[in-house]
C-alpha cells in the first residue's frame, strides 16, 4: 500500500498547489524580475552588466531565470539580445573558472576533483552550470562572494 499512497496522496497535494499558488506566484515574479532588469539596462548599462553577471546563477537556482526568456526573444527578434551576453555568458565563465580553481586545489579529494572537472567540462562544452552551482558554489559558500565579485566584473 505505501508504493501506492505515498505517491498518489502527493500528487493530489502537490498538483492543485503547484497550478493554484506555485505556478501564478513563479509567473508572477518572472515578470517582476524581468521588469526590474529591463529598467536596470535603460537606465545603465555598466550597472545592468555587473548585476546581471553577480546575481544570474541565483535566478537559475530558483529557476526564475526562465521569466527572462520572452525579454531575450523579443530582444533578439528587434535586432540584438543584451542580456545574454552581459548575464548568461558572465555567469556561464565564472562558474566554469570556480570549476577550474576547484579541480586545481582538490588533488587530495577525489569526489569533489571528479565532480569539478566534469562540471568544468559540461560547461565548457554545453554551458549546463546546474553541477557547479547545486555542487560546489552552493556546497562551499565561501566561493559566493568570488563568484559575486567575478561575476559583476565579467557582466
Amino acid at each position: 500500500l505505501q508504493l501506492f499512497l505515498v505517491p498518489m496522496l502527493a500528487m493530489v497535494i502537490v498538483v492543485p498547489l503547484t497550478i493554484l499558488f506555485f505556478g501564478p506566484f513563479s509567473t508572477d515574479a518572472g515578470r517582476f524580475i524581468a521588469s526590474g532588469i529591463t529598467k536596470i539596462i535603460d537606465f545603465n548599462g555598466i550597472l545592468s552588466g555587473a548585476f546581471l553577471g553577480a546575481t544570474y546563477q541565483f535566478l537559475v537556482a530558483l529557476g526564475l531565470h526562465w521569466g527572462l526568456a520572452p525579454i531575450q526573444l523579443e530582444n533578439i527578434r528587434t535586432g540584438g539580445d543584451p542580456i545574454g551576453a552581459i548575464g548568461e555568458a558572465a555567469s556561464v565563465y565564472t562558474l566554469m573558472g570556480i570549476a577550474i580553481g576547484v579541480w586545481i586545489r582538490s588533488r587530495k579529494e577525489k569526489q569533489l576533483n571528479a565532480l569539478s572537472g566534469s562540471a568544468a567540462v559540461t560547461a565548457m562544452l554545453a554551458g549546463v552550470t546546474e553541477p557547479i552551482l547545486y555542487g560546489i558554489l552552493l556546497r562551499y559558500k565561501r566561493l559566493i562572494p568570488i563568484y559575486i565579485i567575478a561575476g559583476a566584473t565579467g557582466g
